[in-house]
């Protein structure tokens, strides 16, 4: 599909459109059991599975904060994420077709992270262009004429994203990052397994997309938290711009980290300044047919395309504990062990 300046395909090499080759994956239909969007974190959870884990930063889906930057002012809004197992990639349920980018289905776990709220905004990147006096290839994002404030910020390279992203970690003191493409997954399902958090049908002004029904469709993009959060209570999982995330570009799950971790490199690969040039971004945007907002849609694109079509969001890992200088007891004991 053509959006804004270049070219964001939805399917490596010739797979294009629709993807319209059947899915091998029947098997799903006995693995998992179906789950409606109020039922929360735990009903996907197979029954082997440990419960999802508590966040260390607040109740998981609940808990809502923003990080004091050294600047005075504050970060996105963030959304504490439960730990937990789900069932990564394409379900061939209810009539769905399953390109083969989107499998083998594979069980991740993920440990507890935040993730913000909505789309880095406008607003967001543009405070931090203004900090810093500019990204380097220009001093203010092309906003198409839409608007900017809290609509998503469009029109960014990787490396801009990449660089906003240094930025705020180093003026909140915290590590930021972008999600993991199987953390981004786990929290657009957010404990369902339908192919939308909200069921398998896209019904109306659910998302931005072309054939949600909202006042957006195959238009603009939509400010920031226009639709309803999903049961995590993240907005915008689904549609209104494509999402970069973390891992390089590989054309199916094989081989894939059941740990939440991002995929690097594979061998061979083009590499740009120790970064893959393929890289992978998911939900789908505000031009696209509702069928690639999907769950577990996935798609391509490089280090040198931007466009109206393609965003961000950031994650947070936890703090970590340094136990080299955590008190073990009175000093006089610290010393003694450290002599043995």
């Amino acid at each position: 599909m053509v959006a804004g300046k270049y070219l964001v395909t939805l399917s490596h090499g010739p797979q294009q459109a629709l993807d319209a080759v059947d899915s091998l994956v029947e098997l799903e239909r006995n693995l998992v059991k179906r789950c409606a969007p109020s039922q929360g974190a735990t009903c996907a959870q197979s029954p082997l599975d440990p419960p999802p884990t508590d966040s260390p930063f607040g109740e998981p889906g609940r808990d809502h904060f923003s990080d004091e930057l050294r600047d005075g002012g504050r970060g996105p809004p963030m959304v504490a994420i439960p730990g937990g197992r789900f069932l990564m990639g394409c379900r061939a349920e209810n009539n769905h077709r399953c390109g083969p980018s989107q499998g083998p289905l594979h069980y991740v776990q993920i440990p507890p992270f935040a993730i913000s709220k909505y789309e880095v905004t406008f607003e967001d990147y543009d405070r931090y262009l203004h900090a810093t006096g500019g990204s380097g290839r220009r001093d203010e994002t092309d906003d198409e004429g839409w608007g900017r404030g809290n609509r998503p910020v469009i029109n960014v390279l990787f490396e801009e994203a990449f660089a906003y992203i240094d930025w705020l970690s180093s003026q909140s003191g915290e590590h930021y990052r972008l999600p993991s493409e199987s953390e981004w997954e786990y929290v657009a399902r957010a404990g369902t397994d339908t192919a939308y958090s909200w069921g398998n049908e896209v019904g109306v002004n659910n998302a931005n997309c072309l054939g949600c029904g909202s006042r957006w469709d195959y238009k603009t993009t939509a400010p920031v938290g226009s639709f309803n959060p999903n049961p995590w209570g993240v907005h915008d999982m689904h549609g209104n711009v494509l999402e970069m995330v973390q891992d390089c570009w590989f054309g199916d799950y094989r081989r894939a980290p059941n740990d939440g971790r991002a995929r690097d490199a594979p061998w061979g690969v083009k590499i740009v300044n120790g970064r893959c040039f393929d890289r992978t971004v998911r939900g789908g945007a505000w031009n696209h047919h509702y069928r690639f907002t999907r769950a577990s849609t996935r798609g391509w694109s490089t280090l040198e395309r931007y466009g109206s079509v393609l965003g961000f969001r950031v994650a947070r890992s936890p703090p970590v504990v340094d136990h080299a200088t955590v008190p073990s007891g009175p000093r006089e004991l610290r010393q003694e062990k450290r002599r043995r």
